[in-house]
């Protein structure tokens, strides 16, 4: 089954820093994020400009990421940014300040192995975890 085409939807892929599919230009818009992890992405709204794009599991669910992306709004460009600590997917980011935090989540393997209570800081002046 594929993807169903939004007039309100960007699908943006992180690896190749594209645009995959515009709909037709609106007063708002929703962004999707593709990349090799599919699914459990966490998104983080930095600011008026910026959403990092975090971590995630592929559709196999046999490799979890600790990548992270910006995406800039108004230019729609993606930069790599320094990779979290642990990989990690289905956890909650929030923004405090001038920086950006992550919460638990889940690696691989069994519930008694997989579930996180690992935290970890983002520092979006000094750009470092």
């Amino acid at each position: 089954m594929g993807h169903a085409r939004h007039p309100f939807l960007k699908v943006i892929d992180i690896n190749t820093e594209k645009t995959i599919d515009r709909g037709q230009e609106m007063a708002f818009e929703f962004y999707e994020f593709r990349s090799t992890a599919t699914y459990n992405l966490a998104t983080l709204k930095v600011n008026e400009e910026y959403v990092f794009i975090l971590g995630g599991i592929n559709s196999t669910y046999t490799h979890v990421t600790n990548n992270a992306s910006s995406f800039h709004l108004p230019t729609e460009q993606i930069k790599a940014m320094p990779e979290m600590l642990h990989e990690r997917y289905g956890f909650p980011a929030v923004v405090k300040g001038s920086y950006g935090y992550v919460f638990g989540g889940r690696r691989l393997g069994s519930d008694e192995q997989a579930i996180m209570n690992e935290c970890e800081r983002f520092s979006f002046e000094r750009e470092k975890w």
